[in-house]
């Protein structure tokens, strides 16, 4: 999955968006980003992804702004992913 994102989305995690067991990673190049659930074993999934990423010094307010332009709907992976991120779980 890593290489995937590296290799075809020019993807890398985000720094400070690690809550759990979920990653964010996102390309500032191509604004692609991707919401991914970390499994024991090596394994992984993704919980969601889109476009337009805006980097910033601070994920949890790119996160925001990301749904607040889009729309994204308040009972996503994305919204819940923001609510650990902000609640500090790691």
């Amino acid at each position: 999955m890593e290489a995937a994102l590296i290799d075809w989305y020019g993807e890398t995690p985000v720094a400070g968006a690690w809550a759990a067991d979920q990653q964010l990673w996102a390309s500032e190049t191509s604004g692609t980003w991707t919401l991914m659930q970390l499994h024991e074993g090596g394994e992984a999934c993704v919980l969601d992804q889109g476009q337009n990423w805006q980097p910033s010094d601070d994920p949890v307010v790119a996160l925001q702004e990301m749904l607040d332009a889009e729309g994204q709907p308040e009972d996503g992976a994305v919204v819940a992913f923001l609510d650990l991120l902000m609640s500090g779980a790691s």
